[in-house]
């Protein structure tokens, strides 16, 4: 099993604003981030630190899924659903989604749980 995350709180601002992806503590089910602590963190105001690793909440993971008219890093474009592939098509050929929408996206890192 993997888990996603990003480390950098300004991204995960960007994902969680445009593309309403949650985020969860490393050790809570809940969702435990908001938008304005990780400008915070990002910004480095109010002398708060970066988490390390800000998890993808299991609600969001559905985000990571590619879809019809997404952009992948390869330069294809996803343009039916019959070329839709899985979350796991996609890792195990290094295929990530840069774009959904025509709004960029950015791919997290995994760990192995």
């Amino acid at each position: 099993m993997k888990r996603y995350f990003y480390r950098e709180p300004l991204d995960s601002a960007y994902m969680m604003k445009i593309h309403g992806m949650k985020f969860a503590c490393a050790h809570k089910k809940d969702s435990c981030y908001s938008l304005s602590s990780l400008l915070a963190m990002g910004a480095g105001i109010f002398n708060t630190r970066p988490p390390g690793k800000i998890f993808i909440h299991p609600e969001s993971l559905h985000l990571l899924e590619p879809q019809v008219g997404d952009l992948l890093n390869s330069g294809e474009v996803i343009r039916n659903s019959i070329a839709v592939a899985t979350l796991n098509d996609l890792e195990r050929c290094g295929v990530r989604i840069i774009q959904h929408n025509g709004i960029p996206f950015m791919w997290p890192e995994t760990e192995e749980v």
